[in-house]
């Protein structure tokens, strides 16, 4: 749970804009308890997006150059101008793992084995690869890619894995990204650090 960082409030009302992928939801808690957010300056106008931070310092999201105003909830008002946005990187090659899941002798026995398939080009599901049409089981595909020293921690960078078959989980040199099961493109920016970034996409398929 975070806190929402643009909203506008009437006497009665509470207006806030919300962007949610076809089939994905969202849930929003408005409450009358102080959850440690009612110091918090929010935003009340604006055209680009925001969040808070884990130190809940209100961060603003430009994916093109330009110069935003935002207006926040103590009056003032702050001018983000970005500058050059970074070109996309193509993740092209990414090693594979599958792991096969047979059943076992009984019915609550399954067998598990490793096939090392290697390095493919891009995220292509498994049941594309010659010899695995028909296994079942969980895919572990893993990149690295290497970010110049120039690179400032914390900046915002998405990732965008196209359609995913059933469920998947992405990890970013080591931790888990929180991640809709229905919107593959996720923010990983705060995850990263200058110079060489394991990524791993876990998927799990029938």
């Amino acid at each position: 749970a975070t806190p929402v960082s643009q909203y506008t409030r009437s006497a009665n009302t509470v207006t806030i804009p919300v962007t949610i992928a076809g089939n994905d939801s969202v849930t929003i808690a408005l409450t009358e308890e102080d959850w440690g957010q009612n110091d918090l300056p929010h935003v009340t106008k604006g055209k680009i997006s925001t969040e808070y931070n884990e130190h809940n310092q209100l961060v603003a999201k430009s994916f093109e150059s330009g110069t935003e105003t935002l207006t926040l909830s103590n009056q003032n008002t702050v001018t983000v101008t970005t500058g050059q946005v970074a070109q996309p990187i193509t993740l092209s090659k990414w090693d594979l793992s599958v792991e096969s899941w047979t059943e076992g002798e009984t019915p609550t026995e399954t067998n598990k084995t490793v096939l090392q398939v290697g390095t493919i080009d891009g995220l292509k599901p498994w049941n594309k690869i010659p010899g695995l049409e028909k296994v079942s089981g969980i895919g572990r595909y893993t990149t690295t890619v290497f970010l110049d020293q120039g690179w400032e921690q914390g900046s915002g960078a998405l990732i965008r894995l196209g359609d995913v078959v059933d469920s998947y989980q992405i990890e970013v040199n080591g931790n888990v990204v929180p991640a809709s099961q229905i919107n593959t493109t996720i923010d990983i920016g705060k995850y990263l650090k200058a110079g060489e970034n394991t990524i791993t996409v876990e998927v799990a398929s029938t």
